[in-house]
């Protein structure tokens, strides 16, 4: 019971950034061939450690993308699918993390981790037809000032290979009210799904589903026995 709980307040903890604070905003820039504003989202104090401050990389026109919509904020997926719908949103999930994001990236930002839990995440916007209509990079400041050391126009080639990703299962996923935590705002014509490196590289998978079946099975628990290495 102890493996179960430590193992999903990892996965909570380190996929989902609650409590968002207004933070800076830097000028527009050029980060490895993508035009972005880095917005402060959150700064993280760990124990023993100094801060760490967390960065959304918006596209400058991001907020046109939501015009379309009548909320700009996100809803939720409903809970009533089958196991078949749920199997392959997390194939989908799988393949955009193995297959979507270059093996230079995930090499970067794991030559860049520290005892901090997050250090790079992907949030990529889907509406109900399944496809994405903007994407967000979630990174932390030394992961921020490495991205400009992969090779050429990398992150401008990942930005757009995941705008022509579309997952044709979501099409049969309900969309429910979602209320934002810090606006109060509702929202539900849209959805956020999140890929977090500290998963991958912690369990060799992002998924809820996965990681839930990884509890089950005790391979969960043999990753714990090793030190938290796979």
């Amino acid at each position: 019971m102890l493996l179960v709980n430590l193992s999903f307040e990892i996965m909570v903890n380190a996929s989902t950034i609650n409590n968002v604070e207004k933070g800076d905003t830097l000028s527009k820039r050029m980060i490895n061939g993508l035009e972005v504003v880095p917005i402060k989202m959150k700064t993280l104090i760990y124990k023993g450690q100094s801060e760490v401050n967390l960065w959304r990389l918006h596209i400058p026109d991001f907020e046109e993308s939501f015009q379309n919509f009548e909320s700009k904020y996100p809803g939720r997926m409903g809970d009533s699918f089958s196991n078949e719908i749920l199997e392959k949103l997390a194939d989908w999930k799988e393949y955009v993390w193995t297959e979507v994001v270059p093996a230079e990236i995930k090499t970067l930002v794991g030559k860049c981790s520290s005892p901090h839990q997050r250090e790079f995440l992907i949030w990529l916007y889907v509406n109900k037809e399944g496809n994405a209509f903007a994407v967000e990079f979630i990174v932390s400041d030394v992961v921020l000032e490495a991205l400009n050391s992969l090779p050429k126009n990398m992150m401008k080639e990942l930005y757009d290979n995941l705008l022509k990703e579309k997952c044709e299962v979501i099409k049969q996923v309900e969309f429910c009210l979602n209320k934002d935590k810090v606006t109060n705002q509702e929202g539900k014509e849209y959805i956020i799904e999140r890929w977090d490196w500290f998963l991958y590289n912690k369990f060799g998978t992002c998924h809820p589903t996965k990681l839930k079946k990884m509890v089950e099975d005790g391979s969960m628990e043999k990753i714990f026995d090793v030190g938290g290495k796979k």
